[in-house]
C-alpha cells in the first residue's frame, strides 16, 4: 500500500488510484463525495458571509435598477471571482444578456475597437457594417435598446478589472453613455484587486461619478470560520463535524479570515489527520498545515 494512503478498516477501496502528492485520499476516508476545499471559484461552495451577501445584493440592484456601474473590490483570495461567477449565474437565469470576462476584454492593447469587437461578438453580432469602434458601438446600442424594450439588459462583468488600462476605462465609460430617458442600457460590474482598484477609482473622476455601488469584500470574522468549513463539508457530502473547536480556532488565526488561504490550510490539515487515521482534524493538524503552507510559499 502506498505511503500516505489513508485506509479505514471496512472501507471499500476505490477503483481509481490517486498519487500521494494529490493529498486527496482523505475524500474516501472521511466519506466525502469530492474535495471540499478546492480553491476554484465554484458558486456552490461560496459561503455567504455578510460582505459576500452585500456584494451580491448591491450588484444585483445595479442591474435591476438599470443604474450603470457597480464595483466589488478586495484583497487577493477574498472571493471576488467566485462572487462574479455567482452573479453571472444568477443574472443569466433571469434572462439578461450577461457577458463574463474572466480577464480584460479585447486584446492586450485594449483599444476602443478591440473591446467593442469582443463585446459585439459575445452578443452574437457578427454582421456589423464597417470595422470601426463606432460601427460596433452602434450595433451594441441597437441590441441593448431592443433588449430594454423586452425588459432585459446587457450586463458586462469584468474580473481582474485592476488590469484595465486608461483606454479601456474610456471605452467602458462610452458604453455607459448608452441610455434611454429612464434607463442605462448597459450595466457594467467591475471586480478588482486592492489597492489597485481603489486607486483607479480615486484617480478617475469620470469613473467615480458613474459609480452607483461599491462593495469591499472583507475577511471572515472568527465566528464565521466554523460555519464556512461546515458549509463546504456539507456541499461535499458530509454533515458530521470534522474539525475540533480548537482546530477551527487555529485555522481562524492562521488564515486571518482570508477564504482562499483558509481553504488551503484546511486541505493540508485534512491530509495530516487522515495520515494518522484520526476521526477528527485537531489543532495540531491545523498548526502543521499552516506551517507546511508557509514553507511552500517561502521556498
Amino acid at each position: 500500500m502506498k505511503a500516505g494512503f489513508c485506509y479505514k478498516p471496512g472501507m471499500a477501496l476505490r477503483q481509481r488510484t490517486l498519487a500521494p502528492k494529490d493529498g486527496l485520499e482523505y475524500i474516501g476516508f472521511y466519506e466525502l463525495s469530492e474535495a471540499p476545499f478546492q480553491t476554484t471559484p465554484s458558486p456552490a461552495y461560496a459561503y455567504e458571509h455578510p460582505s459576500m451577501i452585500e456584494g451580491l445584493s448591491q450588484m444585483r440592484n445595479v442591474v435591476i435598477g438599470r443604474v450603470g456601474l457597480g464595483m466589488v473590490s478586495g484583497n487577493v483570495g477574498m472571493g471576488k471571482t467566485t462572487l462574479a461567477r455567482t452573479i453571472d449565474t444568477d443574472l443569466s437565469s433571469r434572462e439578461h444578456h450577461v457577458l463574463l470576462f474572466p480577464a480584460v476584454p479585447g486584446n492586450t492593447r485594449q483599444t476602443d475597437a478591440s473591446i467593442m469587437l469582443e463585446i459585439a461578438k459575445r452578443l452574437g453580432l457578427r454582421q456589423v457594417q464597417g470595422n470601426s469602434a463606432d460601427a460596433y458601438y452602434n450595433a451594441i446600442y441597437e441590441f441593448a435598446d431592443a433588449a430594454d424594450r423586452y425588459g432585459r439588459t446587457v450586463v458586462i462583468i469584468i474580473d481582474d478589472a485592476q488590469e484595465l488600462k486608461r483606454t479601456a476605462i474610456k471605452t467602458l465609460l462610452r458604453l455607459l453613455s448608452m441610455q434611454t430617458i429612464n434607463n442605462q442600457l448597459i450595466q457594467i460590474l467591475l471586480f478588482g484587486q486592492n489597492p489597485e482598484m481603489l486607486d483607479a477609482l480615486r484617480s478617475d473622476r469620470a469613473l467615480h461619478s458613474r459609480l452607483a455601488a461599491h462593495v469591499e469584500l472583507l475577511p471572515f470574522a472568527p465566528n464565521e470560520i466554523g460555519e464556512m468549513l461546515r458549509h463546504r463539508l456539507k456541499m461535499a457530502g458530509r454533515t458530521a463535524p470534522l474539525f475540533t473547536d480548537e482546530a477551527v480556532t487555529v485555522l481562524a488565526g492562521a488564515s486571518k479570515g482570508v477564504p482562499r488561504l483558509l481553504c488551503r490550510i484546511a486541505h493540508f490539515a485534512c491530509i495530516h489527520a487522515c495520515t494518522r487515521h484520526a476521526e477528527l482534524v485537531d489543532a495540531d493538524d491545523a498548526r502543521k498545515a499552516a506551517a507546511q503552507l508557509h514553507h511552500l510559499e517561502n521556498e
